[in-house]
């Protein structure tokens, strides 16, 4: 038995196991389900545009497109890494106006599909969805065709993918950060009002010293015929 298991050991030694993992078939098409959300809140009405930035080869090597002459290395691993890159592409995307790929508007269920992809990496953008005092929106992320399913070693080409929102609250004033709403008060003018209580004085004032000359006046008149007669 002894030497039963050595010469296993020398066959495992001069022969040596080889384990691959699955090709990636390039030649196969991909679909995406994107689902927009704010925690358990459906995003919906929100433009979601798709751009193919790199190719892929069968042993899951990612190189440029044409369209994006970049020199930063796709060989990362972090998520913090793949973000700041989406950032920056997307960016890039901007400023030299390259055209989406495909686009489409979320549901009421914040659902948007994507059908008959490449494979590859590519790019999701969204725009901003304001409803009442907030504004939703998100990042741009990277969505790879295919995923590898490590648990069982194998590629996955058709992706649903939860897309998470951000909120924030549009800022109309202090009050309105503190959650209180704005009730914007009318001070009354009281100018006119015044103006008015002046203006009645001054003619009962003009009213009275009339009124008193004219009764000096007829005294005057009176006392002057009673000389005469």
């Amino acid at each position: 038995m002894k030497k039963i298991l050595i010469c296993i050991f020398l066959l495992l030694m001069i022969n040596p196991v080889i384990i691959t993992a699955a090709e990636i078939d390039i030649g196969k098409n991909g679909t995406i389900n994107i689902y927009y959300k704010y925690a358990v809140k459906n995003i919906s009405n929100s433009e979601i545009k798709l751009y193919r930035v790199c190719a892929i080869d069968t042993n899951g090597k990612y190189t440029y497109l044409d369209n994006y002459s970049l020199d930063d290395s796709l060989d990362i691993d972090t998520i913090v890494e793949w973000n700041d890159l989406a950032n920056k592409i997307s960016n890039y995307i901007e400023n030299n106006n390259i055209e989406y790929l495909k686009k489409c508007i979320t549901d009421k269920n914040g659902k948007c599909n994507f059908s008959g992809l490449e494979t590859g990496l590519y790019l999701v953008t969204s725009s901003e969805v304001i409803e009442g005092n907030h504004i939703y929106r998100s990042a741009p992320t990277f969505i790879f065709i295919p995923t590898h399913n490590e648990l069982e070693d194998n590629y996955i080409y058709d992706l649903d993918i939860i897309l998470k929102a951000e909120m924030k609250t549009i800022n109309v004033d202090n009050s309105f950060n503190k959650g209180e709403s704005k009730i914007e008060s009318v001070v009354p003018k009281t100018v006119d009002n015044v103006f008015i209580y002046l203006m009645i004085f001054g003619i009962s004032i003009i009213v009275i010293i009339s009124v008193v000359l004219y009764m000096k006046k007829i005294k005057k008149k009176e006392k002057s015929d009673e000389k005469n007669n």
